[in-house]
Formats: structure tokens, C-alpha cells, sequence
């Protein structure tokens, strides 16, 4: 244990509230946490930093801490473990678009993966040490069909080589819109010909992301639209990103639903409410779940899933992250994906089984697997 200045303790604090306030803002608002942020003081600072211990074990980062209780004084920060495994964490963060500002302690592990039902990346640096045993559990928990998304031109070109090898999995295109402004001339052209890959069985992950803003919002909307189009022409199902973004995706997939009603799509990772997925089920889309259903939190997500109809439901990881109860805080894989299931199930008041039967046979017929 190192003694350290509140004036430390503050800078260290801030640094990472730009790397959680994703996190944190489940139960406060980000507005709430910048307002917070304007009044600073120690008891502050001292529920702050255990709020960020919270999203330490949240991501699976085992934390050794000698910080004291609120109501005792503040003698210090984590202590430093071992100094390979700073550089890991380090590589972790930056992995994720995070900065890892502080020498704290860290002991941390990172993988993904999906089934039938879901959707993911399996290019992720994530996936190095362990992919094939990743996907032999996967196959060992009963899992058929797996798509490997793809974010941008090189990850959509390592999910078909990757589907390549494993007859199971399948893969999807595109450019989602963080990297809507890495887009260079003729990008898109080259994503355009892969989908002639029988391997490829959607346009994705694409869409609109408001909370990041990573690209322009004028720069998200025109390349959405172009994949939309693409998609359209090519005669494949969508994968799509919504963001904090309702409204303006709603309309553009409303718009070019009306130029091919034959035309559908999946909303990953459905962060909305139960009037909003209704609204894309009226177009045919379907709404996917992810681990999120299994927080007590999240009764938005609950809601949805227990009201939508069956038949448009399905189910993902969104892996690495949002490991569902009680796997939360490890790294999400396949395997893990049978207690988002579960849990769905419960809401719903049906068998496991029969849920898992039909949300199998929804990402079937979407994405018309052989």
C-alpha cells in the first residue's frame, strides 16, 4: 500500500470516469455524473472510486484493494501485483477503446463467441490464445450455427476467413458506424464483393451510434444509408446498431423497407423499449437480446423480451462483454449464452427447451442457413 494526495486520488478518479461513464450511467445519467463531477470533494472521489472497483469486477479485472471504508480515512490505492500484469491490463484497455491511466493491480482474462441465436466477432484480438477452445465448447454446449460479425473491411475479411475453416459458422459485412469515418474511396466496393461468398449471410454490423459520436452523425447517417442500399441490392438480411439513436434509425430502416418490404434485418443488442421493438417487428425485423435481460436492472430489456412475439426474438452475447448472472464480470463466450435463454425463458413462463427450439428456428429462416 502507497499513500497518495487527494489531488492524486482526483485525477486518477476523472481519468477513468471517461472510460465508465457507459457503465456507471446504467443507474445515473451521464448529465448527473457531470454535474457531480463540478462539485468535487473527498466523499465524492471515495464512492467513485468503489463504483469503479464495481466495473473492474464488471469486466472481469480482479482489483487487491487497501482502500478503507467511506467512513474511514483514506490511506491509499490498489497496490501493484506484478508489473507484467500491468502491461496486460494495459493491452486490454486499449483493446477496447479504453485508456488505463493508473499502476493498479490486474489480473484479467478476455475471449468471446455465439451460437445460433446470436451474433458476434470472433477477429477480436480477444479470441488469440484460445480461439478453438472457445469454439469447442461452444460445439459441446449444443450450439449448430454461429455468425462471426464483421466491423469494417479487415475484420469482415477475417470473419469469412474464418467461416472458411468451420462449416459451422458463418459470417457478415460491413462497416459499423464507429468507423464510418475511416471509410476510404472504394471501401465499401471491396465489402460489396465478398457478400458473392456463400459463407456471407448478412450486411453487418451496421447503423447509427449517438453515445460514442466516434464518427460525424452526417458521416453515420450516409454510410447506414449506403450499406441500406447495398444490403437491398444484394438481396441480404441487415445486422444494425442503434445507439441512442432511435429515432433517426427507425426512419431510415422504415424508408428502405418501403423499397423492398422482402427486405430484413436483425436490431443487435436491442436497447430500447417494448413500443420501439414492436415498431421494428411491424417492419419484420426481428429483436435481439443479449446478456443484459439477466440483470436485476434491466427491466427495459426484460420487458421486451417477456411481451414481443416469439416469433421475431432472438438471442445474442455481444461478447466479450455483458456475460450474463452469473457469469457477470468473466468474459462472455458461447457456452454462457444458454442462461440469457434461460432467463427469457423464466420471463416468459415457458420450457427452456421450447424457447431455444424456436429462437434457433427464427436465426434460421433470417439467415438462411443451409
Amino acid at each position: 500500500m502507497f499513500a497518495i494526495s487527494i489531488s492524486k486520488l482526483k485525477n486518477w478518479v476523472n481519468e477513468y470516469l471517461e472510460a465508465v461513464e457507459y457503465q456507471i450511467s446504467e443507474t445515473k445519467t451521464l448529465e448527473y455524473i457531470k454535474e457531480m463531477k463540478k462539485n468535487l470533494s473527498i466523499s465524492f472521489y471515495r464512492k467513485k472510486v468503489y463504483q469503479i472497483k464495481k466495473f473492474l469486477d464488471y469486466i472481469g479485472v480482479t482489483w487487491e484493494t487497501h482502500i478503507k471504508p467511506p467512513q474511514e480515512k483514506l490511506m491509499g490505492l490498489p497496490k501493484i501485483i506484478k508489473s507484467a500484469d500491468i502491461e496486460n491490463c494495459k493491452n486490454y484497455f486499449k483493446n477496447h477503446e479504453y485508456e488505463l491511466q493508473c499502476k493498479a493491480l490486474i489480473m484479467l482474462g478476455s475471449s468471446s463467441g455465439a451460437r445460433a441465436e446470436e451474433l458476434y466477432s470472433l477477429d477480436m484480438k480477444d479470441f488469440e490464445n484460445d480461439l478453438e477452445d472457445v469454439l469447442d465448447r461452444a460445439i459441446e454446449s449444443g450450439m449448430t450455427h454461429l455468425v462471426s460479425v464483421g466491423v469494417e473491411l479487415e475484420s469482415s475479411l477475417k470473419s469469412l476467413e474464418l467461416s472458411s475453416k468451420h462449416s459451422f459458422i458463418y459470417s457478415s459485412v460491413g462497416y459499423h458506424p464507429h468507423h464510418a469515418d475511416e471509410i476510404g474511396p472504394g471501401k465499401l466496393e471491396e465489402v460489396l464483393t465478398l457478400t458473392s461468398e456463400p459463407k456471407v449471410v448478412a450486411w453487418g454490423e451496421i447503423g447509427l451510434d449517438y453515445f460514442r459520436n466516434y464518427s460525424p452523425r452526417a458521416k453515420q447517417i450516409e454510410v447506414f444509408e449506403y450499406q441500406m442500399e447495398m444490403a437491398v441490392q444484394c438481396n441480404l438480411p441487415v445486422i444494425i446498431h442503434d445507439r441512442d439513436a432511435h429515432r433517426e434509425l427507425f426512419e431510415i430502416v422504415k424508408k428502405y423497407n418501403k423499397i423492398n418490404d422482402e427486405n430484413r434485418g436483425v436490431i443487435h443488442c436491442f436497447s430500447g423499449d417494448y413500443d420501439l421493438a414492436m415498431s421494428f417487428i411491424e417492419l419484420g425485423y426481428y429483436i435481439s437480446i443479449p446478456g443484459t435481460v439477466t440483470y436485476s436492472n434491466a427491466k427495459n430489456v426484460q420487458d421486451v423480451a417477456l411481451k414481443i412475439p416469439l416469433e421475431y426474438l432472438l438471442i445474442e452475447t455481444d461478447s466479450p462483454y455483458l456475460a450474463p448472472v452469473p457469469m457477470r464480470g468473466r468474459r462472455n463466450e458461447p457456452s454462457f449464452i444458454s442462461q440469457t435463454a434461460r432467463k427469457i425463458a423464466h420471463l416468459r413462463g415457458i420450457d427452456f427447451k421450447e424457447l431455444s427450439c424456436k429462437t434457433s428456428e427464427n436465426a434460421k429462416r433470417l439467415f438462411r442457413f443451409e
